[in-house]
């Protein structure tokens, strides 16, 4: 139809199937006119958000054929547009821009186009961007960290840039966390990279074992649990020369480079962050019910030769499944043990703000985190940081001064009570007796126990309360 009508006096419309046909709709003098008057010359001239003209962007009516070019001090000139024209201005490296044809065109400033490319990266002598990096440099940014609800912000960082490898030593909140980048590359003199905060060298375990050593499952603990994830601005990874060319031979295995947030010039903004979630064991082993348990235990000893024990026979530590314990009992310890719910919850408030030359930033954080361990087990901390910076107006002289303060109190089981829900036998004794003690499974008559309690290690906590404090000036 569009072909068929081409250049006919006549116009169609389609309408539920109907063809409708009519006379195109002839202008007169006065409409000709009136056209001819509301056309319109425009002028103007592009620039950046500084100022500077910006030649070759190109200048287009939008649904319509005429379009400039500017030149090299950003003019550009198109005549005989409709009053109510929109203008399109398109270059390389800005963001498009839409204008009506009528408005204030003497000075259009165009925005720089930001990309992943454009991010800025910290390295050891300053700071780049992807697209000018000449170096094998990976970097997380706030808004990424943000996003994920850890305790540690090293976690933050595990599947987020190549060739890194991150491994917590158990689920416990305070467990070390051990990091390689691009794989081992010793076997006696250790493998972990070199961390900075802010320019101050950072250890990132406990030394040695005197401060939670025994105390939770996995190790020491990992110092970067008094470091608060809301804190941090950026961090960016160095690998091979780029980490030794500046931290020598400590960095031999990466460098990781920590920078935490800052205030900024501008209005004084006051920042809410609140989190709020549960946890739950969301995987558990298919284990065997009490009868397929006894079936099996009871053909070990026939493979074995030996007498099946019953109710009778005399209990020993080998048998009290066979000759103590209740025979059609039968309990989930996983569901008992580990099942249970975990709270996350996490609060962030900062000032900040600042003139040109002086910028400050102040936040406060408060941190609970609880286990899937029956009781009120919990991890509990509170973090100040604070930020000031200030450059004389030539910029010759500039200070900064930055320091985060933090104190916790993790109360954690010694033992990981999931080792346990998986080797307990589905007929073992209730762990509480009616009064609400914890039962200990004493053979009838006697003082001998005949297990042991796993909540005995819910009793046997871990209480510590440690205090950070990171500080550093230029």
């Amino acid at each position: 139809l569009e072909i068929c009508f081409d250049g006919q006096p006549l116009i169609y419309e389609v309408a539920d199937k109907t063809v409708m046909i009519k006379r195109k709709e002839v202008k007169g003098l006065r409409d000709h006119v009136k056209d001819f008057v509301n056309l319109l010359d425009v002028s103007g001239r592009v620039t950046d958000d500084q100022g500077i003209a910006i030649s070759g962007a190109t200048v287009k009516v939008k649904n319509g054929n005429q379009v400039a070019i500017t030149d090299e001090k950003g003019n550009f000139i198109l005549k005989g547009i409709d009053n109510d024209a929109v203008l399109i201005i398109t270059v390389i490296g800005y963001r498009t821009l839409e204008i009506s044809a009528n408005g204030n065109l003497s000075n259009i400033r165009l925005e720089i186009a930001t990309s992943k490319l454009d991010e800025v990266q910290v390295i050891a002598y300053g700071t780049t961007t992807q697209r000018f990096s000449t170096s094998h440099v990976g970097s997380i940014s706030a808004k990424e960290i943000g996003q994920q609800p850890v305790s540690n912000p090293l976690l933050a960082l595990q599947g987020r840039t190549p060739g890194l490898f991150i491994k917590q030593g158990s689920g416990a909140t305070a467990s070390p966390v051990t990091m390689t980048v691009q794989g081992l590359n010793s076997i006696g003199n250790g493998n972990e990279p070199f961390y900075v905060i802010d320019g101050v060298p950072f250890q990132p375990e406990f030394t040695g074992y005197t401060l939670m050593g025994g105390a939770i499952s996995g190790g020491g603990g990992s110092s970067f649990n008094m470091v608060n994830p809301a804190d941090i601005e950026s961090i960016s990874i160095l690998r091979d020369a780029d980490a030794t060319a500046i931290y020598g031979s400590r960095a031999a295995n990466g460098a990781i480079l920590i920078t935490t947030k800052r205030g900024k010039a501008g209005k004084t903004n006051v920042d809410v962050n609140l989190q709020n979630g549960w946890g739950k064991v969301t995987r558990t082993l298919n284990l065997l019910n009490t009868q397929q348990y006894l079936e099996i235990r009871k053909e070990a000893y026939k493979n074995a030769g030996q007498t099946i024990p019953i109710s009778t026979s005399t209990p020993t530590t080998s048998n009290y499944d066979l000759t103590v314990w209740d025979q059609n009992k039968y309990t989930d310890w996983q569901k008992e043990l580990v099942g249970g719910t975990a709270h996350y919850a996490d609060i962030n408030a900062s000032v900040s703000g600042g003139n040109e030359n002086t910028q400050f930033l102040a936040g406060y954080n408060y941190h609970r985190e609880t286990t899937v361990y029956p009781g009120d087990l919990s991890d509990n901390k509170g973090n100040v940081h604070f930020n000031l910076s200030h450059a004389s107006n030539d910029t010759k002289f500039k200070y900064l001064l930055s320091g985060t303060y933090l104190e916790q109190k993790n109360t954690l089981n010694a033992t990981d009570l999931m080792g346990r829900a998986i080797l307990m036998a589905p007929n073992f004794p209730d762990l509480y007796n009616p009064d609400g003690s914890l039962n200990w499974g004493y053979i009838p008559g006697t003082t001998i126990a005949t297990f042991q309690n796993p909540l005995q290690y819910t009793l046997q906590q871990y209480q510590g309360n440690n205090s950070n404090f990171v500080a550093s000036n230029t």
